[in-house]
């Protein structure tokens, strides 16, 4: 694939997945919190064109490393404003031990090339680059002992899927999506 190719296809993927807020209202802003690390997160209450109510939290990134910045607003009305914006409190504390089910992900991977790397945004998980290919796998955000795969490639754009993994299918799917973008 060119680097025109590329491009266009990442030109295509953002006017269909922000072309969503066309037409859209936002209705409030909150501050998110995460209970583990303390980062804020911009949060957005918006009403889409077709009546749906959507949270639109802000991230640096697609794997929630850290809180985002929206460029264009006025930085200088920002300053002079001190009132406090509302605060969403902290999701409820998981029933499983969230670092125990990281060591576990790591245990059951390192077999298989995964390892345990800081995102960068205050997230560990398991990972692996093969390339321009990286195999990410973590705890689901839920408090079942299941886990997520995700593949994606240098531009970020997002190759493969899938939570609600238990241990051994965990194994299995980070196996085959290995084979699968190595060859």
């Amino acid at each position: 694939m060119t680097q025109e190719d590329r491009i266009k296809q990442q030109q295509a993927w953002m006017g269909r997945y922000y072309g969503q807020l066309e037409g859209a209202t936002i209705t409030e802003f909150i501050i998110g919190m995460d209970p583990e690390f303390g980062d804020m997160f911009p949060v957005l209450k918006v009403k889409l064109k077709d009546g749906k109510e959507i949270e639109i939290t802000i991230y640096q990134d697609e794997e929630g490393n850290g809180p985002g910045f929206i460029h264009g607003l006025d930085l200088a009305q920002a300053a002079q404003q001190q009132t406090e914006p509302k605060s969403q409190p902290p999701a409820g504390e998981p029933t499983l031990d969230h670092d125990e089910q990281l060591k576990k992900a790591e245990e059951l991977l390192k077999d298989h090339g995964g390892e345990m790397w800081h995102s960068g945004g205050g997230i560990m998980l398991i990972a692996r680059h093969i390339g321009e290919i990286r195999f990410t796998a973590a705890p689901d955000e839920t408090a079942t002992p299941t886990f997520g795969v995700e593949v994606t490639n240098d531009d970020g754009e997002v190759l493969f899927f899938k939570n609600g993994l238990d241990a051994d299918q965990l194994v299995t799917e980070w196996k085959d999506q290995v084979k699968k973008h190595s060859t």
